[in-house]
């Protein structure tokens, strides 16, 4: 597998030219690096692959801060494959930025998210992550529309809508987050730390933004 800087084959154009003028690769451990480690753990090969293959392919790439999750991780870097009932094996995905609660990670079924005292997928893959966030720094220079935050339910049943016939961005493979694209206008919906954090009194409420593009 050849790492996403050199290769970035599975990735919108969009993405691609993103990853060239913003992305950068930090000094970060090899694949076999990570396999020789695990394995001096007797950790199960099925969780020293998802980490050898992580690493390979999106091993030491920063990406610039985001909106939410406090600018996301720092760099991704895979760490700590852990074995967990009903979800089978997760590995960390990268570090964040600050000090904060939740951290990011990847399970065996590919999905990005993050993780508190539960886990909350956000995409159905890394690239998806890497898309939205290509997404977001194109969004700089769209004319921003309106921007709503409320209880996710409401904002997907009844103010969404509203906008008119939308159907999601393939490429962003979205699950708590997504894109959704409309006749002259884009729609991000962001609920992750919403569905993270949600019993809690202090939760933060999910967010939709809609922008206008030519």
């Amino acid at each position: 597998m050849v790492h996403v800087l050199d290769d970035p084959t599975g990735l919108s154009l969009r993405a691609r030219r993103f990853l060239a003028a913003r992305g950068a690769r930090g000094a970060a451990p090899s694949a076999e690096e990570h396999r020789a480690h695990w394995r001096s753990y007797q950790v199960p090969e099925a969780g020293i692959e998802l980490a050898a293959s992580y690493q390979e392919r999106w091993g030491g790439l920063i990406l610039p801060e985001t909106a939410h999750y406090e600018g996301g991780p720092a760099c991704l870097s895979a760490d700590m494959p852990t074995l967990l009932d009903g979800l089978g094996w997760c590995i960390a995905a990268g570090s964040p930025r600050s000090s904060v609660p939740f951290g990011f990670y990847v399970d065996e079924l590919g999905r990005f998210g993050v993780s508190w005292t539960r886990r909350v997928p956000l995409h159905a893959s890394v690239e998806g992550w890497v898309e939205a966030c290509a997404l977001e720094h194109a969004a700089a220079g769209w004319d921003l529309i309106a921007r709503r935050t409320g209880p996710v339910e409401e904002l997907t049943t009844t103010w969404v809508p509203r906008v008119g016939p939308l159907t999601p961005v393939p490429e962003v493979r979205g699950l708590a987050d997504t894109w959704l694209r409309g006749d002259g206008v884009m729609v991000w919906v962001c609920s992750g730390e919403f569905r993270l954090f949600g019993e809690a009194s202090d939760a933060p409420a999910a967010e939709a933004v809609l922008y206008a593009v030519s």
